[in-house]
């Protein structure tokens, strides 16, 4: 698909009547910029290999880790957050799997302790458990979204996704509406308008979308409808602050809005000129932050895509 093309459309599926949404921002202005610059923001520095989780939080600073050491990126330069040793307290074989920023601003942790569980950050080296015991998700935790520090997303491998309060863990969307099977997680973004995103990742998974409150979810778009070799060479999902999401499908980024319309991004250069092997982001995360700069993050360099 040429960029700045578009694929219009929200598809059928179980609840599918609650995806309405706009094309355009508040006042009207567009979600997405005409064009990108696009280069490398932050090369190999001082981690080794990054995991298939990020996230980005209100002043734009980048999350990143290896899974045992939090990275912080402020403005090119990246730091440690919380290292192995601030982690251990709360589970002394920790493990990140999954992150999120939530509205507070707060960096919140899945952890893949036995059982999983919840961390919180407030600042550097600073971590705490929020939510001890997963158990109840079932099968191997492994994505986290934050809707609220009283409203926390989890997706478990086998069973679906979950959603955690303070009064407990329960199933809100379960393998019969989401045809997890088995292989339930490859990224989610849930919004604070209460509104998620989900791909259960499965080769030719649709990409899902629906209502935090359990009202439904429905396909948003279909694996093959952006001719990008179906979903399961999906990157990730990334929450975008004006609205609906942007996805990374293994060297071209799109924005899709909550009723189904996908716009790919113009960027010079593309993801793809900027490696020899597009593998590199297969299974990848992205994140925007709320400058509107967009972040694809291979496993060892971070690139970024600045609105003109």
């Amino acid at each position: 698909m040429p960029a700045g093309a578009s694929s219009t459309g929200a598809q059928g599926g179980v609840g599918g009547g609650a995806m309405q949404g706009s094309s355009s921002g508040t006042g009207g202005g567009p979600l997405v910029s005409s064009h990108y610059t696009l280069s490398e923001y932050v090369g190999p520095q001082i981690w080794t290999q990054l995991t298939r989780t990020a996230a980005v939080d209100a002043a734009d600073r980048l999350f990143v880790t290896d899974g045992q050491t939090v990275f912080v990126v402020e403005d090119g330069v990246p730091s440690i957050y919380l290292s192995p040793a601030d982690l251990q307290p709360a589970n002394a074989d920790a493990g990140i799997i999954s992150m999120d920023v939530g509205p507070d601003d707060r960096l919140y942790i899945l952890d893949r302790g036995v059982p999983a569980q919840i961390l919180v950050s407030r600042g550097p080296h600073d971590v705490s458990i929020l939510h001890g015991d997963l158990s109840a998700a079932r099968t191997f935790p492994a994505l986290l979204a934050v809707e609220s520090p009283d409203r926390i997303f989890v997706v478990s491998h086998y069973d679906g996704l979950f959603e955690v309060t303070p009064n407990g863990i329960d199933l809100l969307y379960g393998e019969s509406a989401i045809d997890a099977s088995g292989c339930a997680a490859e990224d989610l973004a849930v919004s604070q308008d209460g509104r998620l995103f989900y791909l259960p990742g499965c080769n030719g998974s649709p990409l899902l979308s629906g209502l935090t409150d359990g009202s439904g979810v429905g396909i948003l778009k279909h694996e093959d409808a952006l001719d990008e070799y179906y979903f399961w060479m999906f990157g990730g999902i990334a929450r975008n602050p004006p609205g609906g999401v942007m996805v990374n499908l293994v060297g071209t980024i799109y924005h899709i809005g909550t009723d189904g319309t996908a716009t790919e991004l113009n960027t010079t250069p593309t993801l793809n000129d900027v490696t020899a092997d597009w593998i590199d982001f297969h299974a990848r995360p992205i994140e925007v932050g709320p400058t509107g700069n967009v972040y694809v993050i291979s496993t060892e360099t971070i690139y970024r895509a600045v609105p003109d």
